[in-house]
């Protein structure tokens, strides 16, 4: 996980310019919480942060408005603004008060400015809980409530496991081990916990993953936004010129037609440069 610090000026992992910018390009919606955001669905297209294509635009001097399906600008899922948080923890697929928890030792770990432990350090300290809970004889479903994983979580990993391991506790026959070795019957457990863990943290460690590509897109984007339109790192009541009131010329004019679909050269544009889009 990220060690980069959330103290910046403006929101966790994000600059009070970058806030800005992506405001005013509908990205950014609404507060949900102090380290949370609506974010657009837009984020998750495949070509949305397209280096090739954001460039293009660049160079024409286009506007930077633009989505593949216009429900997707209206569509929105809520992100955690810093990566290294307790609300990244939630979106990873903790309780709140599980995250709090996790993150609060965390922060108090000893010698932090020395200590090469990550927050996913912690939360892989945390989860390992399950192994000596399956040994109690729990279901991977009771294992997983005991960490403080969300019922969307568990649904998720059980899913991907149990179609490739069956759980010992409440899946097997009760002659299954009948003849065999006490020994043979703890391995047989040890393996599946451990394999089952696993999945648990892989699934983590994916989440935490995706939400630094989403935050350094985001980033990126934002930088560029800046780069086209320099008074949208201002808050949009302080910016001299509203920015479509800066599309005056015929060739801007032109260009945002055709990026927002009104002419030829939205055909164009669309299937040589945004692609399909994807959740």
């Amino acid at each position: 996980m990220s060690t980069r610090s959330t103290n910046l000026p403006g929101e966790g992992d994000f600059t009070l310019e970058e806030v800005q910018a992506l405001e005013r390009d509908d990205v950014f919606g609404a507060r949900t919480s102090p380290g949370e955001r609506k974010v657009s669905r837009v984020v998750h297209s495949r070509t949305w942060d397209d280096p090739t294509y954001s460039s293009s635009l660049a160079t024409e001097g286009a506007t930077t408005r633009f989505i593949g399906n216009k429900h997707q600008r209206h569509d929105s899922f809520v992100m955690p603004t810093a990566a290294i948080s307790a609300e990244a923890l939630e979106y990873m697929g903790f309780l709140p008060l599980t995250s709090q928890c996790i993150f609060y030792q965390f922060q108090n770990r000893p010698d932090p400015d020395n200590n090469p432990d990550t927050l996913m350090d912690y939360v892989i300290r945390h989860v390992s809980q399950v192994k000596r809970i399956l040994k109690g004889n729990h279901t991977f479903d009771q294992a997983m409530i005991q960490v403080g994983l969300t019922e969307c979580f568990r649904k998720r990993v059980k899913i991907c496991f149990i179609k490739r391991i069956p759980d010992p506790y409440t899946d097997k026959d009760e002659d299954e081990y009948e003849d065999g070795d006490e020994n043979e019957e703890e391995e047989k457990a040890d393996k599946v916990s451990k394999t089952f863990l696993g999945y648990i943290i892989a699934d983590l460690r994916i989440t935490e993953v995706f939400l630094n590509v989403i935050h350094g897109n985001l980033k990126r984007r934002a930088r560029e936004l800046i780069a086209i339109n320099p008074d949208w790192s201002m808050p949009s009541k302080s910016a001299s010129i509203p920015p479509r009131a800066r599309l005056g010329t015929k060739k801007r004019s032109r260009i945002s037609s055709g990026v927002l679909g009104g002419t030829k050269t939205s055909s164009r544009i669309s299937g040589s440069m945004l692609g399909s889009t994807a959740e």
